[in-house]
């Protein structure tokens, strides 16, 4: 669940903690502060003898130790070393104010989650020695400082107080096992949320201050264990700032595939565009690193590293290169460097596609250098088509471009998350389908997120901002703008509330020939003039500084960033002014963007595992000043694809040219024809038509939301929204009153995959192809496989790790999986047995078992048509169209004929008045000759025509029609008939039918 990856973005001052006070009456919105609904820390029943005398038993020691160095978690720990320096890295905890019973005064009363990690630390396990998880505690305490080198330890410490159990201030253990108690020599880490409070009338928590822990252990009689020299652990935490920054490694596909056509450039060209204007935004005092990824790179720029737990022998690689080392970022002039750097003319594109080694190589140096804060978030993101194929691979069942080097799969989650890496993955590509499988598989193990880069430059910026916590802070955004070619420009105004430091406003266009060019102008309203971006800065020696060198080092074709200090609770205009414009008007997208204190949203998606049918949660926690904010108005629009492109893809796979070449350059090939394919037939946008669904998110406690009035806002996108598979986009907007009485605006956006569901077994498709050439006595098959899901969503492409064939006795494959890029999967089989068979499975449920010498098409048919019959001649003189109907049975006598009986009512309407029934039974030869997905058909017939109250004879026909499988036991059939009738009757008239077969 990303919330939970997105803890770290609640870095309010740490208010700690809960009011003591009336415990029965305090609602907490987590539940273990609520003793109504907290789990029980009861006595366990059935516990092995424990210590009973601390004199002369050496079994019985507890004591809180450190955690390990690779651990993190966002919020307060309990043993960290204590220094001159404060823990490391230091504590800047989320925190939650409670506010579940007006009657309370709410200033002082929070809770946090808390972590601890101690050991029993006793002898051997014969004397017994055993915790047991009811009489053990700890306890806490507190005072303020603010040097802890020369605090007193001894006195002055004030208990904090609980209201979960009956003790005031000490916190019971929930010991986990078989036993329920703490074995001697092992560990125990665990995490609660614990309620504090401070003393009466401390309406202010200290930002300053010593964490005391003490573990207690009492035994038979109370007797305590028998060594408290460490039963003591302080943690020191200074919130006075609670900046946080970050270690940012871009990671960039420079393999040949990015070099084909995107809009009205390249991938590489818009990647390169759009990853500068991602170094454009990096504040001050955080720092950027720029790496390339792709075989043969020149020069060789080799690095040795290890990954996966536990650590694996190290390993060299050389297909990265250092486009911009890791540096800190201080000024424009250095975000115009790395920019500069990444757009340069010598980054260009080749060779396959090591994205496994391009994570590695930011995450290398990411860790190799010192960072900016400590606790600084460590974030990758990943601009490639997401194709991967050479090792090591992220997904272990992506295909090959070569076999070297031989380095194994890499385990994403121990590999990143376990050192809290967030990987964002920014998608360019045809459509989304081959990107999904790698980047979904990173967003749901990283917690990351995912930008898809066809649609607008501004989603970029979000990705960064994210990654810094300063996209809860959106307090504007615009992507459906248009810049118009004359005046008066387009203008938007923006309330700033309680800004602290400086704002970002930036504006990005689609990149084109770099002629068009849009530029940001701004001014405090009832000001004049307007300001132009350049002077945003506000220092005359950075902006002489910028001006001199910035423009000269790389100025962008697609995008404008400015940053300016405006100051608490104003209010600013900016317009969009056109330099340059080809045609009438330039579509453009704008955001600005300033951390704040009052009115601050967090969104998060519910979105692990989210497939085709499942509802969409979604969350939205706003706070003002570190406070719930209730009240508000919260809706969400998602962004939902109203084409799959899988299932798009499919039905052009008949039409699709095998690739050649390395798979890098098969993906290319094959977007290419499918977009050339939808350009000739609907156009090439029709791929990504999106529909808007509206979700309101409400804090009332009913429809799914948990507590009333905390804050926390919750809806979700209904299940029956989410049947096409493709990405999903959301767009929350919260509009609230601050306790001022000032009306504020914020809006965040995220993003999810949709997946695929559970392929269908009567859906899926499964065929048998026998090779006419057997190799020696044995026999050759080949089976493909088509999932789809039961809203026919077809698999995406890169799916082969879903889908399992697995032959039975007497036959053996002969090749690996074959991924066909056109969302077939095949594998081919030889056999000497007529009887074997090949169990298909996708994600480990069973569709099919066919036999490799495929049973004889189904021979008996039956169909009704339904459709229009049109006279003419002379007959078509007194009558007119009329409804058509008919039902057949058929006989296939081989692959190619087929004879069939049809009996058909034809009702003519005439003129003046009433209408005619004519009825009819046929005989038909067909033949029939499959092309891809359709089989067409030609037929000619003879039959009987009685036409009411008036005649009867005998005539001929001949049709045209087409047949499309769509189950293994139904064909959708079209057909055009023409019919003759002669004798008394002497007429003439068509049929234009549509119909289902049913096959047997």
């Amino acid at each position: 669940m990303r919330s939970l990856g997105r803890l770290f973005r609640y870095l309010a001052p740490l208010a700690v903690l809960c009011l003591a006070a009336a415990p029965a009456a305090a609602q907490f919105p987590d539940p273990e502060c609520n003793p109504a609904l907290a789990p029980p820390d009861g006595p366990q029943a059935g516990l092995l003898n424990y210590c009973t005398d601390v004199d002369t038993d050496a079994d019985c020691d507890l004591e809180i130790v450190n955690w390990d160095a690779s651990f993190h978690s966002p919020d307060i720990r309990i043993g960290d070393p204590f220094n001159d320096a404060g823990p490391t890295p230091p504590e800047e905890p989320r925190f939650f104010l409670d506010t579940g019973n007006p009657a309370i005064t709410t200033d002082d009363r929070f809770y946090t989650k808390l972590y601890v990690k101690f050991r029993n630390a006793g002898g051997g396990l014969g004397g017994g020695g055993y915790a047991p998880a009811d009489e053990v505690s700890v306890s806490f305490s507190y005072k303020e400082t603010t040097n802890p080198a020369t605090a007193d330890l001894t006195t002055g410490w004030i208990d904090a107080g609980t209201v979960v159990g009956t003790m005031q201030n000490t916190y019971q253990m929930n010991i986990p096992g078989v036993l329920g108690a703490l074995v001697p020599g092992s560990y125990h880490r665990q995490q609660r949320a614990v309620c504090w409070s401070f003393p009466a009338g401390q309406l202010e928590p200290p930002k300053q201050f010593i964490l005391r822990a003490e573990v207690h252990w009492e035994g038979t009689g109370g007797v305590q264990d028998d060594d408290s020299d460490n039963d003591v652990a302080h943690s020191y935490y200074n919130l006075t700032d609670t900046a946080r920054k970050a270690q940012i490694g871009l990671a960039i596909d420079l393999s040949g595939s990015m070099n084909s056509p995107f809009e009205s450039s390249t991938r590489l060209t818009v990647a390169k565009e759009k990853a500068a204007l991602f170094a454009s935004l990096v504040e001050d005092g955080n720092q950027l690193g720029v790496y390339g990824f792709r075989t043969g790179v020149s020069p060789a720029d080799p690095f040795t590293t290890s990954y996966n737990t536990p650590p694996t022998i190290p390993l060299t690689f050389d297909d990265t290169k250092e486009l911009s080392s890791m540096m800190t970022i201080n000024g424009d002039f250095d975000r115009g460097l790395v920019a500069g750097r990444i757009d340069s003319p010598a980054v260009t594109a080749s060779g396959c596609t090591p994205v496994g080694q391009g994570l590695l190589r930011a995450r290398k140096a990411i860790n190799d250098t010192t960072a900016p804060s400590a606790d600084a978030a460590k974030a990758i993101v990943l601009f490639s088509d997401g194709m991967e194929n050479i090792r090591p691979l992220v997904d272990p069942t992506s295909s090959l471009c070569s076999s070297t080097p031989l380095a194994p799969p890499i385990d994403t989650e121990e590999t990143f998350t376990d050192e809290n890496f967030q990987i964002y993955s920014i998608h360019f590509g045809p459509g989304m389908g081959w990107a999904f499988n790698l980047m979904n598989g990173l967003q749901n193990d990283t917690d990351g997120d995912i930008v898809f880069g066809a649609i607008t430059d501004m989603e970029l910026a979000q990705v960064y901002l994210a990654i810094r916590a300063l996209v809860d802070d959106m307090i504007y955004f615009d992507g459906d703008g248009t810049a118009t070619a004359s005046q008066p420009w387009p203008t938007f105004e923006v309330e700033f509330d309680g800004a602290m430091g400086l704002a970002t406003a930036a504006v990005a266009w689609p990149l084109g020939n770099g002629e068009t060019r849009l530029a940001l102008e701004r001014r405090r309203k009832g000001d004049e003039p307007w300001l132009p971006c350049q002077e945003a800065s506000g220092d005359a020696g950075e902006i002489a500084r910028t001006s001199a060198n910035f423009a000269n080092i790389w100025r962008p074709d697609s995008f404008q960033v400015c940053r300016f200090a405006p100051g608490a609770d104003s209010t600013w205009q900016f317009r969009v002014v056109t330099e340059a414009l080809e045609g009438s008007s330039t579509p453009y997208t704008a955001a600005v963007f300033s951390e704040v204190r009052s009115a601050q949203i967090f969104p998060s998606l519910d979105d692990q595992g989210f497939t085709t049918g499942d509802a969409l949660p979604i969350r939205a926690e706003l706070r003002s000043d570190g406070r719930p904010l209730p009240g508000a108005t919260v809706t969400a629009d998602v962004r939902i694809p109203a084409r799959s492109f899988s299932t798009t893809l499919h039905g052009y796979s008949s039409r699709l040219k095998p690739p050649t070449g390395q798979p890098g350059q098969q993906v290319s090939a094959m977007a290419a024809q499918l977009g050339q394919l939808l350009a000739q037939d609907t156009g090439s946008d029709a791929l990504h038509v999106y529909r808007t669904v509206p979700v309101n998110l409400r804090d009332d406690g009913q429809g799914g939301d948990a507590v009333p009035g905390d804050g926390i806002y919750t809806g979700a996108l209904a299940g029956s929204e989410t049947t096409i598979a493709g990405d999903y986009q959301v767009t929350i907007t919260a509009r609230a009153t601050l306790p001022s009485g000032r009306i504020v605006q914020r809006t965040a956006r995220l993003a999810a995959i949709c997946n695929v569901g559970p392929a269908d077994p009567d859906r899926s498709i499964v065929r048998v192809a026998l090779s006419p050439d057997p190799i020696g006595t044995l026999r050759v098959a080949t089976v493909t496989v088509v999932p789809f899901d039961r809203f026919g969503n077809a698999a995406f492409p890169g799916s082969a790790g879903r889908v399992t064939l697995t032959p039975s006795a007497g036959a053996t494959a002969t090749t690996a999986l074959v991924d066909n890029l056109d969302t077939s999967y095949s594998q081919t089989f030889t056999f000497t047995d007529d009887a074997a068979t090949v169990q298909v499975a996708v994600d480990g449920a069973t569709i099919a078992k066919p036999t490799l010498v495929p049973s004889a098409r189904p021979k008996r048919e039956a169909s009704f048509h339904l459709g229009l019959a049109v006279p003419h001649g002379a007959f078509g003189a007194f009558t007119s169209n009329g409804p058509s109907v008919a039902i057949d049975y058929g006989w296939r006598l081989d692959p190619n004929f087929a004879v069939r009986f049809e009996l058909a009512l034809d009702q003519f309407d005439v003129v003046g008045g009433g209408d005619l029934d004519m009825r009819s039974l046929s005989l038909y030869l067909q033949y029939r000759r499959p092309i891809g997905t359709w089989e067409p058909y030609f037929e000619s017939g003879l039959g009987y025509y009685d036409l009411e109250n008036i005649s009867s004879a005998f005539g001929y026909s001949v049709g045209l029609g087409a047949r499309r499988e769509v189950s293994p036991r139904w064909d959708l059939d079209l057909n055009l008939q023409g019919h003759r009738v002669g004798g008394s009757l002497d007429l003439s008239f068509s049929r234009v039918r549509v119909g289902g077969i049913y096959k047997y």
